[in-house]
């Protein structure tokens, strides 16, 4: 561990306690978990600390915070910080319809009420993809353009936050339309470069002697053990997730740029602020004591986490990686782990949120104003996913439903109006809400479900237009 305070007497002696108490509870938390490595850099004010426990492979280097991670959908806040300076140049405006940029959008209900900035919110409203749909993972451009025509409005633009990464490709393809360059390489030179940074690439990750490594739980021995193949995306996802990989130390400075009173960042001060105001609220999350935890609100671009804590999160096989700046406090934070955990990495960078702020993140414990029977029903969501909720009682009984795979999760309400998640996947959030057009709806992790009527989902659950039609709707 390295930690350079700049100032000396009593401020340095707390600053090397701070430190020396974050290196412990990292080094804890790995040897009760299990988890190969988690490297964690921290600025505040002028000071830094980096800190790293375990290794990147088993009889592998130290784990530091300058090996690489896969920045995975960490990208999108990039991207967003680009689409936003480009907008402060008047080189672009948020606030028009999509179907303005992309002409194959035009004429349909998304192109005529997405706005480039319910692209940066997750608020887009359509029924989005799948990930662990095959027909997912095989997008390009005019299927894409087909999938859109054929996918439902489920919430009014602007209104619920579902997070889908088609938007960031839909965003992509508009910022190479206005510009000319593709969105990873906007990134680079409009953001990376001027801070200094010098990504690496994921493809030549294994030759890479900084790479972090990947890890998977293997469930018959209770053991991480490392990943040498991993499935891979298309270029065509690269604005949703990228190919760049990233140390925590230039995480950190990517979030330090974010912070007021940096003379030397790219990001402007319209920038910042329009990534700091919330554009959407979300639901109260409910769920055991290690679910994930989900933001309280999103910007254009980024979340906004409890305690005026903002940041982004990167999830990819084998790895997660973590961001968060706060504004008043200057305060900066990455961590990255090298094995999939994300419920794992809020939960570590909750507690170091609260150790250097000196206060908690998160309020009281939420409670349910809406009746439990309310959320009866089916509901529609994200790719094939659907959810059938059942009341009876005085439990609410959901059924998950994705392909082969089915999920059962109980809520139930006790004394004090709080929801009791009983669920097989312990690191599950759930959020209950109802818009302000009456729709009821579920929020399943950060993907966003609609109830509907029979009938609607006779027609909701139908397959859509065939993939082969796609260049002729394009």
């Amino acid at each position: 561990m390295t930690h350079t305070p700049r100032s000396g007497g009593a401020l340095a002696d707390a600053h090397t306690k701070l430190a020396s108490g974050i290196e412990a509870f990292v080094g804890r938390v790995i040897h009760e978990t299990g988890v190969p490595g988690i490297a964690v850099e921290i600025r505040v004010g002028d000071r830094r600390m980096s800190i790293a426990a375990g290794r990147t492979m088993r009889d592998g280097p130290p784990l530091s915070t300058s090996h690489r991670f896969h920045a995975g959908c960490t990208i999108k806040l990039l991207l967003a910080v680009v689409t936003l300076e480009l907008a402060a140049q008047s080189r672009l405006d948020v606030d028009a319809p999509i179907g303005d940029a992309l002409p194959e959008l035009r004429g349909t209900i998304h192109g005529r009420t997405v706005r480039i900035a319910h692209l940066l919110s997750h608020t887009s409203g359509y029924r989005g993809t799948h990930l662990l749909d095959p027909a997912t993972r095989d997008l390009d451009w005019p299927r894409l353009i087909a999938h859109l025509r054929a996918a439902p409005q489920l919430f009014a633009p602007g209104t619920v936050f579902s997070y889908e990464h088609t938007e960031s490709i839909l965003l992509g393809r508009i910022l190479e339309r206005a510009t000319g360059r593709s969105p990873v390489a906007l990134v680079r030179e409009l953001l990376l470069e001027p801070l200094g940074l010098d990504p690496g690439r994921v493809e030549n990750a294994d030759e890479d002697p900084l790479w972090a490594g990947r890890h998977d739980l293997d469930r018959a021995s209770g053991r991480f053990v490392p990943i040498t193949a991993v499935p891979s995306l298309s270029a065509f996802w690269n604005a949703a997730f990228s190919d760049f990989t990233l140390s925590t130390a230039d995480l950190a400075v990517l979030a330090t740029a974010l912070l007021p009173g940096e003379a030397a960042s790219p990001v402007s001060a319209a920038t910042r602020a329009r990534l700091e105001q919330a554009a959407v609220t979300l639901p109260p999350a409910f769920g055991g004591p290690i679910r994930e935890l989900l933001p309280v609100a999103f910007g254009h671009g980024a979340a906004q986490f409890p305690g005026r804590i903002h940041g982004h999160n990167g999830l990819t096989y084998g790895q997660c990686v973590g961001l968060r700046y706060a504004p008043t406090e200057r305060l900066a934070v990455a961590i990255g782990m090298n094995a999939m955990l994300p419920h794992l990495r809020d939960h570590v960078l909750d507690a170091i949120c609260v150790e250097l702020l000196g206060r908690p993140m998160a309020g009281p414990a939420p409670r349910l104003d809406i009746e439990l029977a309310a959320f009866e029903g089916s509901y529609v969501g994200p790719g094939r996913s659907k959810v059938t909720a059942r009341h009876a009682h005085g439990r609410l009984e959901l059924e998950i439903v994705h392909g082969e795979h089915r999920l059962p999760v109980e809520l139930v309400v006790d004394d004090d109006a709080r929801v009791v998640v009983r669920c097989p996947l312990p690191q599950l959030s759930l959020g209950l809400f109802r818009t302000r057009a009456g729709d009821v709806g579920l929020l399943l992790g950060a993907s966003a479900y609609k109830r509907v009527p029979e009938g609607a989902r006779r027609r909701l659950h139908r397959r859509p237009a065939p993939v082969a039609n796609a260049e002729a709707t394009s």
